[in-house]
């Protein structure tokens, strides 16, 4: 889908409740950044932006320092507060959650095979950025999710098995958004 700005695309993974794109709760999209250029504009939307793939990238805020992002950190800012983007090298792929203000609180974790993500019931989705990983939500098997795959959890009220992720080759990665909405 375009973006707001129409200076990129995003593939959207999932959007909360999905029938309408300017009123979701919460959304979660990956994006590759090709050119540098401003982030579209959110107003009450809190933004947690992942890069998960390519060269690092600097984001420039009006009435803040710059963040610079390598793959496998994050940076948080108001939706209000799109930065510009610049490239440090060629493209980047970034994993973006967006969560509306005062409706829910999101965040993004990192798994890797040496430090698996674990983490309470919640909204979720699991991205297997490279490699396949294995997914343990309690059940009586864990779940599979191959490459470039993602799967949305939706933990029941009152849950308490924890979630865990893991990649399966040894330099693979995956990330894990979760969101507690209401909160």
């Amino acid at each position: 889908m375009p973006w707001r700005n129409g200076a990129g695309s995003s593939d959207q993974i999932l959007s909360w409740p999905a029938d309408d794109d300017d009123r979701f709760i919460w959304r979660a999209a990956l994006a590759t950044i090709e050119r540098p250029g401003p982030f579209s504009g959110w107003p009450g939307i809190d933004r947690t932006f992942a890069l998960v793939g390519g060269d690092p990238v600097v984001l420039d805020f009006d009435a803040r320092p710059p963040v610079s992002v390598k793959r496998g950190e994050v940076a948080r800012f108001r939706g209000e507060d799109a930065p510009a983007c610049r490239l440090v090298g060629g493209s980047a792929r970034a994993f973006n959650l967006m969560v509306r203000r005062g409706r829910g609180r999101g965040d993004i974790a990192f798994a890797t095979s040496r430090e698996p993500a674990a983490l309470m019931p919640a909204s979720c989705v699991c991205y297997a950025v490279s490699g396949a990983c294995r997914v343990d939500a309690g059940a009586e098997r864990a779940i599979h999710l191959d490459e470039g795959h993602a799967l949305a959890i939706d933990a029941p009220a009152g849950a308490t098995t924890q979630l865990r992720v893991a990649p399966i080759h040894p330099e693979g990665l995956a990330v894990v958004a979760s969101v507690d909405a209401g909160a």
